[in-house]
């Protein structure tokens, strides 16, 4: 090879690794978990019959009170897994408050069919 073929491969891989530390460091979120109580379920309709519910819940620590929301899993019309007064475990996302995730769910108002 070349030394001007190796420099350009050179050059090219230091880019590359650059790049990718820089996306890296990009990704870090600032998050809060903990217990949430369910406030709201919309329902964002799928077709056929079914729907996706998102779910809006709010969470206090010791100091903050956050809100925000989550997807559900797909579900039929006539089923409703969260209801308002639910008390589930969640990720919140404090940058992205919509983009949030369910850990699980700790106590339901009431008995699933």
């Amino acid at each position: 090879m070349t030394s001007g073929r190796q420099d350009t491969i050179r050059t090219l891989v230091l880019m590359f690794i650059l790049a990718l530390a820089l996306s890296c460091a990009d990704d870090q979120k600032e998050t809060v978990i903990g217990r949430a109580v369910v406030i709201d379920v919309r329902k964002a309709h799928c077709g056929k019959g079914f729907y996706t519910p998102i779910v809006d819940y709010r969470l206090t620590d010791s100091v903050d009170t956050f809100r925000g929301s989550f997807k559900g899993r797909l579900e039929r019309v006539y089923e409703s897994t969260y209801q308002a007064g639910d008390s589930v475990y969640v990720e919140h996302d404090i940058n992205e408050p919509k983009e949030s995730r369910l850990i699980k769910v700790l106590y339901r108002q009431r008995e699933l069919p």
